[in-house]
Order: C-alpha cells, then structure tokens, then sequence
C-alpha cells in the first residue's frame, strides 16, 4: 500500500513538472510576442526603456542556456521583424506576392524612413539580446541567426551612405520605374477587392511622388545627387508615362483584362471607368508635375562628377558598399588589384580560342583587338528583328531546363518566361535582367532581354547571357530559395548580392557541361562575358575610388571585351549609379569555384557534383563567410556517409573472395593453387565478382575490365574496380600494386 501510495504521488508530481514546462514556455512566447510586436515606437506598461524592451526577451522560466525558450525568443523575432518591414515597405511586400498591404503604397517620407531604420535597429538589438547563447543552438538556427543579424546590420550600413536622398536614376529607381512594376506585379485573379486595391494605389501616386520630390530637394541641399550624364534619359522615361493616351498606359494593362469577362461584366465597366478617371486626373499630372521637377529643378543642379568620392564622406561609404555587396572584408584597391588579375587570365584564353577559330574556313588572322572588331562588325552574328532574337534566347532556355537534372538533385517547381524589356527603358536598361517570382510562384519568374539596337546584340553572347538570368543562373537559384520549407520568411527573401550574382557568374562556367559553348565563337561569348564582370572589378573602383572618369572606364572595357558601344555606355552609367553592386558577380563566382576545387579534390572518386550544387543552393543565399560553412558541413556529411557505406560493401564483398591484404604500398592479393584448374577457376569468380560490384548502388565505376597475363608458372589479375577498392581503403593514393597468383 505504501509503495502504491508512493508510486501515484511521484508519477503525480512528474506531471505537475510537465505542465508546468509547457506553461511556462507558453507564456515565455506571449512576453516575447508582446516585446517584438511592439516595435521601438511602442511603449510598455511599466514604462520602461529601450533595454527593458530587449530584456524582455530574456526568459524568466527558463534557465541559462535553454536552447527551446532562445529558439522560441527568435522567432518571435524573426516574423515581427519581417512583419513590420513588410507593413513599412508595401511596394516591396507586393514583389514579394505578400498582399496584406495591397491598397497602400509605401511611404517616401523623411519622417518615415527615419522610422523604418529606428525599426531595423530596435530588431537588431532584440537579435543581439541572444548573441552569447548563438553556439548553444543547433545548426540551422545559428544560420538564421547569422543571416538575421548580417540583415539588419547591412540595413543599416546601406543607410548611412544616404541612398534615400537620391531615389530615382535611369536603371531600377524612382516613381517613372517602381511604381508601374509594383502596380502590375499585384494579383488581379480575386475579382473587385484587388480592383479595388489597385484603384486605392493609383490615387495614392500623387503623395508618393511628392514624397519623392521632397526627398531629391532635400539631396540638393546637402550636396548629394546622382551624377548627370547617366540620367540623361530619365526625363524622357517620365514623359512617356504621362504623354500619351490612357488606353495606351501602362497602368491601364490591368483594366485590359477585364474586356469580354462575362463572370464580372456587373461591376466590370464602373471600374474601368474609375480608373480611366484616376488615371486622367490624378495620375497622368502627378508625373507631369514630378517631369517639370525633374527638368526644370532637379537635373539642371546635378553633379558633373561621376565618382562617389565626390559626395560628403563619399570614399568611406563606398568602402562600406564594397563591403555591402561583397560580403567580405576586401578593401577596393584588393577589388581592384583582382580584377587586373582575372582580366589578364582570362584575356589570355581569349586569345587561345582566337588562335584556334575558324573564318571563312581558315585560321583568324590578326590580333585579339582585330577578332573582336570582327565579332562586332560581322553580320553572321546578329538578328534583324526582335521576334528573332527572343526566339533564339526562348531556345536557349529551353535547351538549358533539359540538362539540368544531370547537375542538380533539387529544382525549382517555378518556371521562367522570357520577354522583351520595354521600348521606353530599353535604351538605357542593361543587357538583360531578371524579376523574382512572387513568394507562391503565382507570378512566374522573368529573363527580361534587351531588344534595344540589335547590332549591339550578337548570338554569341546569348548562350552564357541566357544561362546566367534563367537557368541554372539566377531563376534556378532564386525560386529554389523561395520554395524553402521550415525557414523564416526573411530567409527565402534576403539577397546577399556576391552570393546571388557570384551564383548567376558561376552558372555561366556550367555551359559546357549542357551541351552549350560547342564553337569556338560561342565560347568566346562566355569568356566575353567573364572579363567584362572581371573590368568592372577594374571599372567600378577606378571611378569611385582611384579616380577614373566615366571615359577612361568606357575605353578600358572597349579594350578588354566584345561588348557592343551601346551595352560598354550603358553598363558605364549602371555602375555610376550603382556604386560597389558590380563587384559582387566576379568576388562571388570565385568564391564557388575555389569551394568546387577543395571539394572535387577532397573527395576524389566520391565527387559528386549534383551533391555539391545543392549544398550551395540548398539554404537560400548566405553570404560568403556562411556558404563557406554550409558546403563544408553538407559536403563532409556526404563523404562521411559514402566511405561508411562503401566500407559495409567492401567488406561483403572480400568476404566472398580469398584472403586479401592491405600493405603501406597498396593492396595486394596473394593466393595459392594445387593446379592451374583451381587457379583458373578462382579468376572466374574475381571476374563473377568485379562485375557484381559494377552495379552496385554505392560504388560509381561503370566499367571493370579483367586483364590476365597467365602461363604454366604464374598468374597476374587486376582489375579498375581493384584500383577503386585500393584507393579507398589506402588512404595514401599509393599506387596499386599488381595482384600475385603463383601456381606451381
């Protein structure tokens, strides 16, 4: 009776002990709910501090290194960061197919950006609260911490070179090129509420603009512009969106989709009517207004340099973009001197393909500035019209998705399409680019390509172009990132540039594994394309930091590449609106193939590069310092598991063969007959055997051969899967030493 009585109690207070430790992380969660959501412009009940604030992360249940509470405390804050940078940035929520903030557009304000970094640095100290329990968490915790922090930390880096004060440029900036692509990036598939949604947006341009104009005035005053030659065309760009008919607006597209709906003929025509209003009234003058601005007020005052040294503490925010978009420590003139480096490396190939190339059935004969001005001038090279160029990149693409399963064990479900950038950005846009999918991939990926002036667009540089922006560049990498399962939102959205551009510059080296790159001239396009990422290591820093001018950085990628006038002035006037993004392409792509290069020779006979690409791939973009990190633990897991399993294999199979020994110098068989009848036999069943292993699920040797040089006294058998064997159980790579059979 006693014991019973003792039994009931002790499993009774077992379980009191149990619901007390659900309780307690329970409302461990809702303190933490409590302090995240609350943002820095919230204020407690007890009117505590800033630090209250981030001590309130801390758990008061749970003891010193409780690994569940820290997790619990993180991604609380992890989903109120990503929640209020998503409430204070719609436009970018609506790219990223979060359509929560559909009906708003995001504030330009002063005062509102002011805020968001006040956000950005309330989450990073909520972050850093858990810094000194970062090791006492597994794995993959720890990535979503390191690339939490390298976020916020990054935000707030990025905003201290003042980007705010200058919104608007000819590329991927400003009211005349982000609104038009939000707006139509919106979903229209739920009938009148995104309608609706869309109507709200449309009568919100004339405060967004406003609020952008006010921000270029405030630039003016304190003495940071954009330069003026690169946005030269920016007040044409503006016009266009204004100066023409509504049916013929951009903003109109949606409204288009709407003729001939039978399910939403009712409430179909009041809103096409209301937005034929909007468009006439409030939003067509809205830009009108921001064009006289920008014609009569901004562009007149902007600055003849080009350099971002010119601007206020300009040098000591461009070293901080080197180290924004790089993800490194290097210094510019490190990014520099490299870039000097891999020009002259890969100018060298250059003129081996040269050498070898084929025109007009004989050898080239000239110099490598004469085959590239017979690359640009050559008429075999170039389309006559748009349709033909899309055509032939749509193949590319195609080709490309076929040859991906031999290179990639994970792929995306999301597909690519492939249009033509739009005639009023084209003269000014880039080569080509990519737009991200939407979050569910309801919006699909997009290759935009420059149709722009077709003799600056030859069919040699489409191959690596193509692979680069679609598959397995950009479109593989980013969709897989956004089909990540079990990570936080932020993980799926962040983009480290070196990782996502160093990915895209490395997909291009992947060519002629695809079947890509088959003549001399289409090869000669993916280098081409190497160098030019390799001179803007040159060219970027030369005009922000050593002092170059836009010509002499013209000049030196007209010398060092294919490019055409129009892509060389174009890719020129990026760089000096994007200072420091250019560096990221050639610093990553390096990065990947050094980890290729240990891990190919590490592994040896277990390489797998299928293993290796999702392994980079596999955890969305990091950085470089963490890709480093999650290679080395997937790609030492793999070998780990393929060793082991090759050891069971192994040693079934030497059960079933006489007695083998493993010397210092190899491995070795040793065996002795009665007769030569015995002996003969024994080969029949090491050739029975050698084959067996031939289709084994772990062993990769598709092919064993039995060489056998036999007489009346000796008998010598060796095999490739012998050599397999030896190597793997010889870790010295010693080489084989030939098996002995002596008969007497």
């Amino acid at each position: 009776m006693g014991d019973s009585t003792d039994a009931k109690l002790d499993k009774g207070v077992k379980i009191v002990l149990v619901i007390i430790g659900v309780l307690s992380i329970a409302f461990t969660a809702v303190i933490i709910a409590g302090a995240v959501t609350a943002g820095p412009s919230s204020s407690s009940s007890g009117g505590e501090d800033e630090a209250g604030k981030t001590e309130a992360f801390a758990c008061p249940f749970c003891k010193e290194g409780d690994v569940l509470c820290t997790r619990l405390a993180l991604e609380k804050v992890y989903a109120g960061a990503w929640n209020d940078l998503m409430e204070a940035d719609p436009i970018s929520a609506t790219y990223y197919g979060l359509n929560s903030w559909n009906d708003k557009l995001t504030n330009m304000s002063m005062h509102a950006i002011e805020q968001r970094m006040e956000l950005d640095k309330h989450y990073l100290q909520c972050a850093q609260t858990f810094t000194s329990a970062r090791e006492e968490l597994p794995a993959s915790d720890r990535l979503n911490f390191d690339l939490f922090v390298w976020m916020m930390e990054s935000r707030r880096e990025y905003d201290e070179t003042k980007w705010y004060l200058t919104p608007t440029n000819q590329l991927f900036s400003g009211p005349q090129i982000e609104l038009p692509q939000a707006l139509l990036a919106m979903p229209f598939s739920n009938g009148l509420s995104d309608y609706t949604n869309y109507l709200v947006r449309l009568d919100q341009v004339p405060t967004y603009i406003d609020e952008v104009i006010e921000l270029m005035r405030e630039g003016l005053s304190a003495g940071v512009t954009v330069p003026k030659v690169p946005v030269r065309s920016v007040s044409s760009q503006i016009a266009a969106i204004f100066n023409t008919s509504v049916e013929d607006s951009v903003f109109y597209i949606p409204f288009k989709q709407l003729f001939g709906s039978s399910t939403q003929a009712m409430w179909a025509p009041a809103v096409i009517q209301s937005g034929i209003q909007t468009l006439t009234n409030t939003v067509f003058p809205a830009y009108e207004r921001f064009y006289q601005f920008w014609v009569n007020e901004y562009y007149p005052h902007l600055r003849d340099t080009v350099s971002m040294s010119a601007l206020p503490s300009g040098l000591a925010h461009y070293q901080s973009l080197v180290h924004y978009h790089t993800t490194t420590n290097m210094t510019y003139q490190e990014v520099h001197d490299l870039g000097l480096r891999e020009v002259s490396r890969i100018r060298a190939e250059m003129e081996q393909v040269m050498a070898r190339a084929m025109v007009d059935g004989a050898p080239f004969n000239g110099t490598l500035a004469d085959f590239i001005a017979f690359l640009r001038s050559s008429p075999q090279f170039y389309f006559d019209t748009e349709e033909a160029l899309l055509t032939h990149v749509q193949s590319i693409v195609k080709r490309a998705e076929t040859a991906l399963p031999s290179l990639f064990g994970t792929l995306p479900r999301c597909p690519v399409g492939v249009k033509a950038i739009p005639a009023e950005l084209a003269p000014s846009a880039p080569g080509a680019y990519y737009e991200d999918p939407d979050i569910d991939c309801t919006r699909p990926g997009m290759y935009n390509k420059n149709t722009f002036d077709l003799s600056s667009r030859p069919s040699f540089a489409m191959q690596s172009t193509s692979l680069h922006e679609a598959v397995p560049g950009h479109h593989l990498q980013i969709a897989l990132a956004k089909e990540i399962k079990g990570v936080p939102p932020f993980r799926r959205m962040v983009h480290p540039t070196a990782f996502i551009e160093g990915w895209a510059l490395y997909a291009e080296s992947l060519g002629a594994e695809m079947g890509f790159y088959t003549s001399d001239f289409d090869y000669f396009g993916r280098l081409n394309d190497e160098i030019f990422r390799a001179c803007r290591l040159v060219v970027d820093t030369g005009m922000h930091a050593l002092g170059w001018s836009r010509q002499e950085a013209i000049d030196f990628m007209t010398a060092n590449s294919a490019l055409g006038k129009t892509d060389i002035e174009a890719e020129i006037d990026r760089y000096i609106v994007m200072p420091g993004q250019a560096l990221s392409y050639k610093v990553g792509e390096l990065a990947i193939q050094e980890l290729k290069k240990v891990y190919s020779e590490k592994l040896d006979l277990h390489w797998n590069v299928r293993v290796f690409h999702d392994a980079v791939l596999g955890n969305g973009a990091v950085t470089l310092d963490l890709l480093e990190d999650v290679v080395a633990s997937t790609m030492e897991a793999y070998l780990n598991s393929k060793t082991s399993s090759e050891a069971l294999s192994i040693e079934r199979v030497l059960a079933a063969l006489p007695t083998w020994s493993v010397a210092p110098g190899g491995i070795t068989k040793i065996f002795e007959f009665g007769s030569f009848a015995e002996a003969t036999a024994w080969l029949t069943s090491a050739v029975q055997h050698s084959e067996e292993l031939d289709h084994h699920p772990d062993i990769n040797i598709v092919e064993a051969t039995v060489t056998m040089h036999m007489s009346t006294k000796s008998c010598k058998c060796i095999t490739h899967k012998d050599v397999y064997l030896a190597r793997r159980l010889d870790r010295t790579y010693s080489s084989v030493q030939s098996s002995s059979l002596n008969v007497e």
